[in-house]
């Protein structure tokens, strides 16, 4: 689906300038846009867990937790076929 690959993309192109909760808030977008787009996976229920962590920090990611995010974006993506 393009517009959610384009979503992703934006989202992956901009982390370094995002707080962790920008990036929840992103990825809360995304989440709901994947549920109405292509219905219910079991990857939704991963991505509530990755934005959980991400709400309450006020300060841009450090480079660990970057890349283990990134990743996290890459798994899900696959997972989904976006």
């Amino acid at each position: 689906d393009a517009y959610l690959s384009s979503q992703i993309d934006d989202l992956l192109n901009n982390l370094g300038n995002m707080t962790g909760n920008d990036i929840a808030k992103t990825l809360q977008s995304l989440q709901n846009d994947i549920l109405e787009k292509k219905g219910y996976s079991a990857v939704l229920r991963q991505i509530r867990m990755g934005i959980s962590p991400l709400t309450s920090n006020p300060n841009v990611l450090n480079s660990s937790e970057k890349q283990d995010l990134v990743n996290k974006i890459k798994f899900w993506r696959s997972k989904l076929k976006i």
